[in-house]
């Protein structure tokens, strides 16, 4: 072989942190997002269908709570 052709364990280890596979990006994991729109479409729509439904809830909860404390406060003054 020659020298061009043969290749130092450095090199290929360098070859190989190179490859896509390696590369790894900064963003979250998405994996458990994409299980999750995996299952059946009536799970995932019951599912964001409640958790919308809780934070409507409690934003209308935490307005009712605040108008309360408003008005105690003015009655107070």
């Amino acid at each position: 072989m020659t020298a061009v052709e043969e290749q130092t364990p450095l090199q290929t280890e360098v070859q190989a942190e190179t490859s896509l596979s390696a590369i790894r990006t900064a963003g979250p994991d998405t994996s458990l997002l994409q299980n999750f729109l995996e299952l059946p479409v009536p799970v995932v729509l019951l599912t964001l269908w409640l958790v919308g439904a809780a934070l409507m809830g409690l934003c209308a909860l935490m307005l009712y709570e605040l108008l309360w404390t408003l008005l105690g406060v003015l009655a107070g003054a």
